[in-house]
């Protein structure tokens, strides 16, 4: 004998696994990687509040024609990308090592801007992102990888066809509370010729006794083309 009896809805451990599983989709999708643009966006709004700063620097050098260890000399810095060195001994660095990597100006050349990797590294996320000029094909390009924890650049790559001409490493340093500034870079050119015949130089840069925002003047930047 069949008997009608009335249905009976989910029971309660039902509903929690329901509401937990609805919970766990939020946060999915409130951890969802950003986009490309979104990745660049939080790294200029992050170095956008520096609008100048000054630095103590020591560089140790393989370049050719540069001395091994360079005394400390003295950079300044002004957005957009004004830079001036003060120093009594020859200076041979990448200027994109004292401009944030110069991100707001390669964007500004109708770059097409690319997230083409995603780590987590000690917990904090990698977005590695590719930038080259809408105009020109795979040829030349700029790889950024930028610390999602803090909105960093961690590396920029320079790269033309299969070679990479130019890799920055950067490491950072909270200054006033405030500001992420570099502390160490390192740069490589595995293609610039050494002086015993050979190719590849490096360079690794030291910054402090940072002053930022001091409201340095454009006439500082005059005398060196800044």
């Amino acid at each position: 004998m069949l008997t009608n009896t009335p249905r009976r809805g989910p029971g309660r451990a039902a509903w929690c696994a329901l509401a937990a599983l609805g919970a766990a989709c939020l946060a999915g999708a409130a951890w969802a990687a950003p986009t490309a643009n979104e990745v660049l966006r939080r790294a200029l709004d992050l170095s956008a509040e520096v609008n100048d700063y000054t630095a103590q620097v020591q560089v140790r050098s393989s370049f050719a024609g540069a001395p091994d260890e360079i005394p400390t000399f003295t950079v300044y810095f002004k957005r957009p990308d004004k830079v001036s060195i003060k120093s009594k001994s020859l200076v041979i660095v990448p200027r994109d090592a004292f401009t944030f990597g110069n991100l707001s100006k390669r964007i500004e050349e109708d770059a097409e801007i690319i997230l083409v990797g995603t780590k987590t590294v000690n917990g904090v996320p990698l977005y590695t992102l590719k930038i080259k000029p809408k105009e020109q094909d795979e040829q030349g390009r700029v790889l950024v990888t930028i610390d999602g924890g803090r909105w960093t650049i961690q590396r920029m790559e320079v790269v033309e066809g299969q070679q990479t001409h130019l890799t920055l490493d950067w490491q950072h340093t909270l200054v006033g509370g405030r500001y992420w500034m570099p502390s160490i870079i390192t740069c490589r050119a595995p293609n610039v010729p050494r002086a015993d015949g050979g190719k590849g130089a490096e360079a690794t840069i030291t910054l402090t006794g940072y002053r930022v925002n001091t409201g340095l003047s454009d006439a500082l930047f005059q005398s060196s083309g800044g």
